[in-house]
């Protein structure tokens, strides 16, 4: 009679590991995003829903550049010299706007990378520290510090700011605008409303830039050149 009770036991422990299993295999994948890899135009739709870009360079210009992205995402770092080299170049011209979407389950660090970068942003540098942390080697608490006394921000206001967890709604809010919109990975570009997905090289993003920019409206860029 107990070792029938035992197995039923068994069996009965059996059945919710398997339960258990099978809902947590099924959160992960509803949870955590993915990077954008062999996908097309057709996996995600238009933008739909709003995205504040409040946090963009230069409000009120023609373009308005939307980067969903992850600093310790391979994808997204292949996309920063791109997007670098079309920021200096339009300069006026665009409205950059970086949306956090740090993939931790994947990436280490990467939610404590994006809180690092708004910390910075409250002393004015956030720019800078996005630069940094696309052209560090590693991502840990070491580079953090290293990146902020490079750049002379107030270390015991940095500091402060890290360990206060503030910073946390800001990085919670674009994660929702990005799944709000479809977005399952890094990174996505939208420029004014077109998406484009994945990793993109310097033309490409010259390419829809120029599509929409409209002649009349353009100033001089950043470079000393009329676009």
């Amino acid at each position: 009679m107990k070792d029938k009770q035992k197995a039923f036991i068994l069996n009965i422990v059996l059945a919710c590991l398997i339960l258990l299993f099978i809902i947590f295999s099924v959160r992960i994948d509803s949870i955590f995003p993915q990077p954008m890899t062999g996908l097309s135009a057709d996996d995600i739709p238009e933008q739909k829903a709003f995205i504040n870009t409040s946090s963009g360079t230069n409000p009120g210009a023609p373009i308005e550049l939307i980067e969903f992205s992850d600093f310790s995402c391979v994808f997204s770092r292949q996309s920063y010299p791109e997007v670098k080299q079309i920021l200096n170049e339009y300069g006026e011209n665009i409205n950059f706007v970086f949306k956090h979407f740090p993939q931790d389950n994947l990436h280490a660090n990467a939610f404590d990378a994006a809180i690092a970068s708004e910390c910075a942003r409250d002393q004015d540098k956030f720019m800078e520290y996005h630069d940094a942390l696309f052209e560090a080697e590693s991502m840990d608490g070491y580079t953090f510090k290293s990146i902020s006394e490079a750049l002379g921000l107030d270390i015991s206001e940095f500091d402060s700011c890290i360990k206060s967890g503030d910073k946390v709604k800001i990085i919670m809010s674009d994660m929702r605008e990005a799944q709000q919109n479809n977005i399952i990975g890094t990174p996505v570009f939208i420029i004014n409303g077109d998406i484009i997905i994945g990793s993109q090289d310097y033309d490409s993003l010259k390419s829809a830039i120029d599509k929409q920019l409209d002649p009349e409206t353009i100033v001089e860029g950043i470079m000393g050149r009329t676009i």
